[in-house]
């Protein structure tokens, strides 16, 4: 794979840390407004505010660490930290008595996935497994993408670096989504 020239590094990292900080915002907005989680208390956006860091460290330390952005390899670690976030959630939901996700509403999508009766707190669990499941699906076929991309054993790299972040980018809105329910 062809190196970018040193300029074009840090103007890659900026780029990435503006597209990721901007899909936060933006999907916290969109799943505020359109009624996925029911955001009663202000904390919930500095929660998220303290994610956004996390990301934007992990986004630097990483290019520190490799000497280069790469957002086939941002796509993949956005599914692991959403995979790691998700199974902190799944575990906090199974040794608790309450539900941890209240504020995450019980709209259609639930009830397409998740048809007919149920406590909202055991549809949230459902939720939680099934989120598990495609978190671990996402971060398995980035992971994969990533190594090809790396070994430079597909054609349309490009092409693969933008699907992996596609992939995470999607996968992290759903951390979001966690955030904001919690």
């Amino acid at each position: 794979m062809a190196k970018t020239p040193t300029g074009w590094e840090f103007w890659k990292l900026l780029g990435g840390i503006v597209f990721s900080i901007l899909l936060v915002i933006l999907f916290a907005f969109l799943a505020t407004s359109r009624g996925v989680v029911h955001v009663t208390d202000p904390h919930a956006y500095w929660a998220l505010f303290v994610a956004c860091i996390g990301l934007v460290v992990k986004m630097v330390f990483g290019d520190l660490a490799s000497g280069e952005f790469l957002f086939y390899k941002h796509g993949y670690d956005c599914c692991v930290m959403t995979l790691g976030a998700i199974l902190t959630g799944v575990s906090l939901q199974i040794n608790g008595t309450t539900d941890i996700f209240a504020k995450l509403a019980d709209n259609w999508i639930l009830e397409i996935v998740f048809p007919g009766p149920g406590a909202i707190g055991e549809r949230h669990s459902v939720a939680l497994f099934v989120s598990v499941a495609f978190s671990l699906l996402a971060t398995l076929l980035t992971a994969y993408v990533s190594r090809l991309i790396k070994s430079e054993q597909i054609r349309l790299a490009a092409l693969a670096s933008l699907l992996n972040v596609c992939i995470g980018a999607g996968v992290f809105c759903g951390y979001v989504v966690m955030i904001l329910a919690k």
